[in-house]
């Protein structure tokens, strides 16, 4: 989704709700359809993409997504 909602839908329940979504997804990403030169102006959409990264739904943004979530991560051990 566009992450582009009414300012009262992120309330703690919710915004709890994301957070462990991103706890348990060690690689995530939010594609977003909606075009990036509008995403300063929602609040919703700026306040998230802070909770989780956000690219857009483009072919470009897509590659952009797999290639952040394809990096070795410090977390990740070798043995």
């Amino acid at each position: 989704g566009d992450a582009d909602m009414a300012p009262y839908e992120l309330d703690d329940y919710s915004m709890e709700g994301w957070n462990n979504l991103k706890s348990y997804f060690k690689r995530i990403a939010w594609m977003n359809p909606m075009q990036q030169r509008y995403w300063p102006m929602s609040m919703t959409v700026n306040y998230l993409k802070k909770v989780i990264p956000m690219y857009t739904l483009t072919p470009d943004g897509i590659e952009k997504a797999v290639q952040k979530m394809n990096q070795k991560h410090k977390y990740f051990k070798r043995g």
